[in-house]
């Protein structure tokens, strides 16, 4: 009898023992294809910084199918716009000027059309959208953009071009003009939802990407439903009067927010204000 319990644990130790080194085996194959996945991006990465401070782009190898933008402000495909990035930012920064009587949309579409052409993707959001969408009801100084990568400094760069300094981090401002601009990281959202459909504004002076108006609406209300901001209920109701809103959709987002009752509050002030 202890010959064959000895004779049972001796298999049963065998097997462990062959069970780790199998698992030792694939876990080192792993760490293999770990390290060369490591190894191509960071040759790659070098050979990129190499390109861009001669001036050059590299050839880029991306799939060329149709990709969905979840923005909905451009119908271009991935490959195109990972090529519009890599050569706007190795791109030379040409100063432009903005003439000082320049009304916020001027300004707004200057400016994103100038991050664009240096590879960036900036959408106007904020208080900045109300001032636009309310025709002159509503008063704002302040350009909000949300931007996909923030590298300061070609930010930097790029806002010194514009005639701006910056104040704090990723705020800049420009005394002629009277303007302060900031960036947020993406992604773009009104409370907890996120955007789907960004307004595109084109004019001699370029392209503005910006909210709708009725996600302006939207983002409005929720400064109103989450710390009770009265000036953003009337940015709100401002625009909701100068243009055509998603007032089902406004009320379903309100509902998602927890704050149906406040929404009652908008709609009856909106009603009065017609």
């Amino acid at each position: 009898m202890k010959k064959k319990t000895m004779k049972n644990l001796a298999k049963k130790r065998a097997k462990k023992k062959a069970v780790t080194k199998k698992k030792i085996a694939k876990k080192k194959v792993v760490l293999k294809e770990k390290k060369k996945m490591v190894a191509k991006k960071t040759s790659a990465k070098k050979t990129f910084s190499k390109t861009a401070k001669a001036g050059q782009t590299r050839p880029v190898k991306l799939r060329t199918g149709k990709s969905k933008d979840t923005t909905g402000a451009f119908s271009k495909t991935s490959a195109t716009k990972a090529r519009a990035r890599v050569v706007g930012r190795t791109q030379k920064i040409s100063k432009v000027n903005i003439p000082k009587k320049s009304n916020i949309k001027s300004v707004a579409t200057i400016i994103c059309s100038h991050l664009s052409a240096m590879g960036f993707d900036p959408v106007l959001t904020g208080k900045a959208c109300a001032a636009i969408y309310s025709e002159g009801l509503v008063d704002s100084k302040s350009l909000d953009f949300v931007i996909s990568e923030y590298l300061v400094d070609r930010i930097e760069a790029v806002m010194r071009s514009l005639g701006f300094t910056c104040l704090v981090h990723r705020t800049f401002g420009n005394k002629a003009l009277e303007y302060e601009v900031s960036f947020m990281p993406p992604p773009v959202v009104v409370g907890d939802a996120m955007v789907e459909n960004i307004h595109l504004f084109k004019s001699g002076k370029g392209e503005l990407r910006m909210l709708n108006p009725t996600d302006c609406v939207r983002q409005r209300l929720s400064m109103y439903y989450r710390f009770g901001s009265e000036s953003a209920l009337k940015d709100a109701i401002a625009v909701a009067s100068k243009n055509e809103v998603d007032m089902n959709l406004v009320e379903r987002w309100s509902g998602w927010e927890w704050a149906g009752d406040k929404f009652e509050i908008f709609k009856k002030m909106l009603g009065m204000g017609q």
